[in-house]
């Protein structure tokens, strides 16, 4: 599992095993945000046992569902009400990096009051680039809407 920190209180990685949760659960993370897109086949851990797994654990866990793998502001919005209240620092995990980090960026640069472009600079200087323009263009939006 490769994580990456996004800012203090955010990290985006694939799906977890067992091991990796307990190692997670050890670290300073206090919540797992677990997001499925619809469709999408097993993970390592099945959500239903990762929940269980993780509060015995002593980890916060939340599933989110995606409507697909392109995302719509009414998938960012159900992100930023599903992390609103979940203690932090926040191991977010899918499977499509690209959409993790993305999905991250955006509530990051939210709330930090970054502009669009510097959510993009800022996402580069922590090494996510996104070989597709509509997924920048999709940052930049995302961070902008809150702004105006």
């Amino acid at each position: 599992m490769n994580r990456k920190r996004i800012n203090r209180w955010t990290a985006v990685s694939g799906h977890p095993s067992e091991t990796q949760l307990r190692s997670i659960s050890l670290s300073d993370y206090k919540s797992v945000l677990n997001i499925r897109v619809k469709g999408e086949g097993e993970q390592p851990i099945p959500p239903t046992r990762e929940e269980v797994m993780a509060k015995n654990l002593g980890l916060v866990y939340r599933l989110l569902e995606l409507s697909g793998v392109t995302l719509t502001e009414g998938d960012i919005e159900r992100f930023r009400s599903a992390v609103a209240d979940l203690p932090r620092p926040i191991l977010i995990h899918g499977s499509n990096q690209e959409t993790l980090e993305a999905i991250a960026v955006i509530d990051a640069g939210i709330e930090a009051g970054w502009s669009g472009d510097q959510a993009i600079e800022r996402a580069g200087a922590i090494g996510v680039a996104w070989e597709s323009p509509s997924i920048r263009d999709l940052v930049k939006s995302g961070v902008d809407r809150y702004l105006s």
